[in-house]
């Protein structure tokens, strides 16, 4: 690696006479499918090519080694900065370069892309439409070009695309065992090309529409009708003949004619800056709308919500899959363009294996719509619409529907259950209307019920300390015996599901229960028992944890998908089972986080949310000795005003528990600082954090101002935002 400035050429440029098509030329390494669809977005606009690659950095007098661009990343655009060192071989670059030699905009935007997936390795193969929904954030369709496909309707497509200003590409599948085999053809296998332009010629009087193709290695045409040589150009009158867009060089540059484009090629990729074009129907007559667009982040989570694909319709797995509610308004039928985008993250090889498909459900008039739809009320709620069809391992599958006016469920899914990814869906409409994520509220649904004391009363006397209460210890035996005397079974629970109750009713945390509480814990665990072996189809005291959530629903408590895959990844095992003693843990957690969440919520001295919480559900790092934690906490700290030279300011902190010191530590530091505490606490307790300027002051005599950012703890303890005093 070595920098560009000056050690490959003496004049190095950043970009000469602007970002054009012709500059791009493919290297050693495989990634046509980028270099193809960079070509196309610089042919096509040049607003847009500036926009991934802003056109004003150079080598000039302010240059600090590195560029930037910006690619669409799931609805934001990106920024990805890189240094200006280039893979080289004996002084010249190894992959993509500029046609002109002191050009280096091509091979800096190529490291870009590849920093933003991984590496250059991770680029070695892939498909047009990914790159071009990368720097664009377009609708991408594929088009299969195999098979008995009309030539005169894949050039009114063509023709539609160009007028919508869709950015076009195309590719060869592999034809043998070798990797991008040059054909009799001229052409390429395993190989994408750029549509650059569309032309239409009167060609023995008739019209005849001819695409200009570019291969990005920058050479090796297409030898057939309309090649640079062929005799067909002789056809033409003279003026057709010696238009200037008819360049007749060995530039990687040919035309074709629609007819031998669909015989040679097997894939049109397209990617539309509008859905418009997202329909036969339309094609013909494309008028461009204002869509009304929505947009959701979502996952699919082993043993949470990663359903599969609806088999059947009484399959209860695929109803735990996401689910995305839309109602459309007015009163006759519209357009709705749907778009579901698996998120790779930086290696696209990590979920390149998982097809993904939606389904969409239209909720019966006059019924009211459940909270969500499941295997035993979706056939009387509602009725399947549409499926987005085959098996789709492509990054995006959308596809245009026209539905009558209604409420819709729209459902993604993988087609294999269990497989884990994140996803990005897309709901554009024509008319007006309301679309949001199917999610029941987190919280109580019901009170527990009621059940006789008389035989926690004796056992409460029996196990009772002198001071009329009872421990850890004493709540286990207490449970293990009624469970004996009730069930005739004596299933204990553990010391730590225990000391769980416990902390679930003990409010002002002495770590002991009297009668009328260990009379609840009873009573909770006897609700939550009933549940539990509802759910315990195979009687082996164990559940599966796709079950969670409809379990949770049976002792009346909603649990939303976030703390759901808390809750699975902390007590599930590999085999995707829960037993009942995690599942009591697990319950304790739950009910008492929310509950000290409304608590906290309506004091209106601090907020905070339940799901980023997790605080009894998040790793743990135990301490010696049962019911404590070891803590870490990490406070960010900066220094907003400047200071004397030679000053290092500094800083006190001391952490409070129910007013009790654990942890105090001193750092100094230069405008900025990172301090980290470490104690031991009760699990769930509140930390008091306080900051404390040390004496330095700033010029003209003020104390210092301090902007603090906490970062989450790695324990489960909790901790509000810090307290700051400033002198």
């Amino acid at each position: 690696m070595q920098p560009v400035n000056k050690e490959i050429v003496s004049d190095a440029q950043f970009i000469v006479d602007g970002a054009l098509y012709v500059d791009l030329e493919q290297g050693t390494l495989g990634n046509c499918w980028f270099i193809a669809a960079a070509a196309s977005l610089a042919a096509s606009n040049k607003a847009l090519i500036e926009r991934v690659v802003p056109p004003n950095q150079g080598y000039g007098q302010d240059y600090a080694g590195i560029f930037l661009f910006n690619f669409w990343q799931y609805g934001k655009w990106q920024e990805v900065i890189v240094d200006d060192r280039l893979p080289t071989r004996d002084g010249q670059l190894v992959y993509t370069s500029s046609t002109r030699k002191n050009e280096f905009w091509c091979a800096l935007l190529e490291k870009a892309f590849a920093k933003l997936y991984g590496c250059y390795e991770a680029l070695d193969g892939g498909r047009v439409h990914d790159a071009l929904l990368d720097m664009t954030g377009g609708v991408t369709e594929l088009v299969d070009l195999r098979g008995s496909v009309s030539p005169d309707k894949i050039a009114d497509l063509l023709m539609a695309c160009e007028g919508m200003e869709t950015i076009m590409g195309a590719g060869i599948f592999k034809r043998s065992s070798r990797s991008e085999t040059k054909l009799s053809s001229g052409l390429y296998s395993e190989h994408a090309y750029s549509i650059i332009r569309l032309k239409t010629v009167t060609h023995k009087g008739q019209k005849k529409l001819l695409l200009l193709l570019r291969n990005p290695f920058g050479h090796g045409e297409w030898n057939g009708a309309w090649s640079d040589k062929h005799s067909t150009w002789d056809d033409l009158s003279p003026n057709e003949r010696n238009d200037q867009a008819f360049n007749k060089r060995d530039d990687g540059e040919f035309w074709m004619s629609v007819q031998d484009f669909v015989q040679h090629f097997d894939e049109l990729e397209l990617c539309h800056l509008s859905p418009d074009l997202l329909t036969d129907k339309q094609r013909g007559m494309v008028v461009k709308k204002k869509w009304k667009q929505a947009t959701f982040s979502g996952s699919w989570l082993r043993g949470v919500n990663a359903g599969g694909s609806p088999m059947s319709r009484t399959s209860r797995k695929f109803w735990t899959n996401p689910q995305y509610r839309v109602t459309l308004e007015g009163s006759v039928p519209s357009s709705m363009v749907i778009s579901l985008i698996k998120v790779t993250g930086k290696l696209k090889q990590q979920t390149n294996d998982i097809a993904i498909g939606f389904a969409i459900f239209k909720i019966r008039p006059g019924k009211e719509p459940p909270s969500a739809l499941t295997a035993d009320n979706n056939y009387e709620h509602s009725e399947l619409v549409d499926k987005s069809g085959s098996i789709w391992l492509f990054r995006e599958r959308a596809l245009h529907f026209t539905l009558d006016p209604g409420t819709y469920i729209i459902i993604p899914y993988t087609l294999v259950p269990d497989k884990e990814a994140d996803f990005y869906l897309r709901i554009f409409t024509e008319l007006s209307a309301s679309a949001g994520p199917v999610e029941e509220p987190l919280g109580p649904t019901r009170e527990t019920v009621e059940v006789a004391e008389d035989l926690i009363d004796v056992l409460f006397h029996k196990h009772q300390g002198p001071d009329g209460k009872v421990d850890a210890r004493g709540v286990q035996k207490i449970l293990a015996e009624a469970n004996q005397k009730e069930f005739g079974k004596a299933e204990g629970y553990s010391l730590e599901t225990c000391r769980c109750v416990i902390a679930f009713n003990d409010p002002y945390v002495t770590g002991l229960l009297d009668k009328e509480q260990v009379r609840k814990v009873w009573k909770d665990i006897l609700a939550w028992k009933d549940a539990f072996k509802s759910a315990d189809v195979s009687r082996d005291n164990t559940v599966d944890v796709t079950e969670l959530k409809g379990l949770f629903q049976h002792i009346g408590f909603n649990l939303d998908t976030t703390a759901l895959h808390r809750v699975v990844r902390r007590y599930g095992d590999r085999e995707g089972r829960m037993h009942e003693d995690d599942f009591m843990q697990a319950i304790c957690r739950i009910l008492r986080a929310y509950r000290m969440f409304k608590k906290m919520s309506n004091g209106g001295k601090m907020m905070m949310d339940l799901q980023e919480r997790g605080c009894e559900l998040g790793e743990r790092e135990k301490a010696h000795g049962g019911g404590w934690n070891m803590f870490n906490i990490r406070l960010e700290v900066y220094f907003l005003h400047t200071l004397p030279e030679g000053q290092r300011p500094s800083l006190h902190c001391y952490l409070h528990s129910n007013g009790r010191l654990v942890s105090e530590r001193r750092e100094k530091g230069k405008g900025h600082l990172t301090f980290s505490g470490r104690g031991r606490g009760s699990e769930g307790e509140m930390l008091e954090t306080s900051l404390f300027p040390g004496p330095t002051v700033c010029e003209g005599g003020t104390h210092l101002s301090l902007a603090v950012l906490p970062c989450p703890a790695l324990c489960g303890v909790r901790y509000p935002i810090p307290t700051i005093w400033v002198d």
